[in-house]
């Protein structure tokens, strides 16, 4: 089992990662929900583009949903869901932690970051710790400027994806499995050789939903 996938989402200024035409399927699109609150059909974004090109639609509907401004089920016509552009969707997640050779730090001074609920999977208590170098790379391919979205919880899952300190802070991202024999948690690393990792002191930080990756 391996950490979840990243999700790749615009940087701060989303507008400027879109070329003039994503930008603009992607204002067609925002400006039929606000009006009818209905997706447009392929043609009916062919035609307000001017194009007759179904599949240049599919190229663009592709590079937005790449780039995480719409979601779509099953490539299915009206299976558009706006990842942007909605305000109520937004939640503040707030930046507990950064994470720099390869130990945890806590800190309170960062400004939140807006995610919406499609990329929280609805967690809730949710928070962020922030990698701040490339001392977790080898194993888990995380860089630097990353995110770790977690969830609090009071309890474990077998299987589940956790992110674990132990007495000096150091940081593991480790699948959990009780063992009932002895009675105890076992760790395994969701990295690299996915090997048993024996914790001193483990104090579990939050169950992982998702690594973020911002600008790309």
């Amino acid at each position: 089992m391996n950490i979840p996938q990243y999700i790749h989402l615009p940087s701060q200024n989303p507008q400027s990662s879109l070329t003039a035409r994503q930008r603009q399927v992607l204002e067609i699109i925002q400006h039929n929900v606000q009006k009818s609150n209905i997706v447009p059909s392929l043609r009916e974004i062919s035609a307000a583009l001017g194009i007759s090109s179904l599949n240049g639609v599919r190229c663009h509907l592709d590079a937005l949903e790449r780039k995480g401004y719409i979601q779509r089920n099953n490539h299915s016509s009206r299976s558009i869901t706006l990842l942007t552009g909605t305000q109520k969707e937004k939640r503040e997640i707030p930046i507990l932690g950064k994470i720099s050779d390869c130990r945890l730090t806590i800190v309170s001074e960062n400004e939140p970051i807006k995610l919406r609920n499609p990329h929280l999977n609805g967690q809730k208590d949710c928070f962020l710790l922030q990698f701040s170098d490339q001392s977790l790379f080898d194993e888990y391919t995380v860089r630097s400027g990353d995110y770790l979205l977690l969830h609090l919880t009071r309890t474990l899952k077998n299987e589940e994806p956790i992110c674990i300190t132990d007495g000096s802070s150091e940081v593991f991202i480790v699948r959990s499995l009780w063992n009932p024999k002895s009675k105890k948690w076992e760790f395994y690393s969701c990295g690299i050789g996915h090997e048993q990792i024996n914790i001193v002191e483990p104090k579990v930080v939050g169950v992982v939903v998702t690594l973020l990756r911002f600008g790309f």
